[in-house]
């Protein structure tokens, strides 16, 4: 997901390090008027971190006996003192995260734990939301479109939730990038994340695993930690002129690798399933929502539930749960505490 252009990586680096210094007007000494505003965004979409920025600019072009000048001008979400506190507020927070994921042995474990941090500590931030799909006033200056927004304020909406996880991988070493493209359920833009793990590419979709999002009631879900393209066309499209790697691979999916998935529904085999696995929550992975609804209907409405073993033992106040577009049933078995 490299550009290997030359003339265009110099200018990419030049605009880099003018961004990182946090410079008022970048100012170019040759016409580079055909590309600087493609290679300014390509820079802000790797540098999530620079988030004083808005993503617009000023442009200038000045031409005479002398040659030709280019003079880019950011605009900035805040400046002065008040940038310089924010910055550090922001460091704090994202080495907070780095610190705890580098105990972690493996880059799956990580970035899991970043994924889940995201969700539990975000809200998403609807009346943002509101703002860019209608491309409102206000909406460049929305700290909720970016990382600071995601990990400062913990207010977020869908490119606030995956800029933040790319600051996060970049610390940690593990590649990432951010996809756009649209919800397919309401035609609205939408971001996600594209990353690397044991030499596969893998989607992650943090804002639609967050339940205040996608209506879950509540439950954490992982439909779309590490999931392959076929999934994420499944109600996600892809902007066209990304240099999107087909993602092909299952191992590091979420409910694969923990051991969570089903081929189908039937009573004995989700039953046996859920004697194993009782707790506080229980997910389990069906390969379509109808098998989910059919796990549900059975297990709640025909109450086969409450003829399993483990449940009876755990003796629960009261149930929950959940089936998700991809397949996965979210069971809460809630137990009032005593006093």
């Amino acid at each position: 997901m490299t550009d290997n252009n030359t003339e265009k990586h110099d200018l990419y680096k030049e605009i880099e390090a003018g961004l990182a210094a946090r410079e008022k007007a970048l100012i170019f000494s040759y016409d580079c008027s055909g590309e600087v505003f493609d290679v300014f965004k390509k820079v802000l979409a790797d540098h999530p971190e620079i988030f004083w920025l808005t993503g617009s600019a000023k442009y200038m072009k000045r031409t005479d006996q002398n040659g030709t000048t280019i003079r880019l001008e950011p605009a900035f979400r805040s400046q002065g003192q008040i940038l310089d506190e924010r910055i550090e507020r922001f460091n704090e927070a994202v080495q907070k995260i780095v610190n705890r994921a580098e105990k972690l042995k493996t880059p799956y474990d990580k970035l899991l734990f970043c994924h889940d941090t995201l969700v539990d500590e975000t809200e998403y931030d609807k009346g943002a939301a509101e703002l860019v799909i209608s491309n409102g006033p206000g909406v460049e200056k929305s700290e909720s479109t970016g990382a600071y927004g995601c990990l400062v304020r913990h207010h977020a909406v869908c490119s606030g939730y995956s800029a933040a996880l790319q600051v996060l991988t970049g610390r940690l070493g593990i590649p990432c990038a951010r996809i756009h493209g649209t919800d397919l359920r309401s035609g609205a833009p939408h971001e996600w994340n594209i990353v690397e793990l044991e030499g596969e590419w893998y989607h992650v979709d943090v804002t639609w695993d967050d339940p205040i999002y996608a209506g879950g009631g509540g439950f954490r879900v992982h439909d779309y930690f590490c999931v392959d393209t076929a999934t994420i066309l499944y109600n996600h499209t892809i902007e066209s002129g990304q240099n999107v790697p087909k993602c092909t691979a299952n191992a590091c999916n979420y409910y694969v690798k923990s051991g969570l998935c089903l081929d189908g529904y039937d009573c004995e085999s989700t039953a046996a399933f859920i004697e194993k696995h009782v707790g506080p929550e229980i997910r389990i992975k069906y390969p379509n929502k109808a098998a989910a609804l059919a796990a549900a209907k059975d297990l709640f409405e025909n109450k086969a539930m409450f003829s399993i073993p483990a449940v009876k033992a755990y003796q629960p106040n009261s149930l929950r749960y959940s089936a998700s577009d991809l397949g996965t049933l979210s069971i809460a078995l809630v137990k009032q505490e005593t006093k």
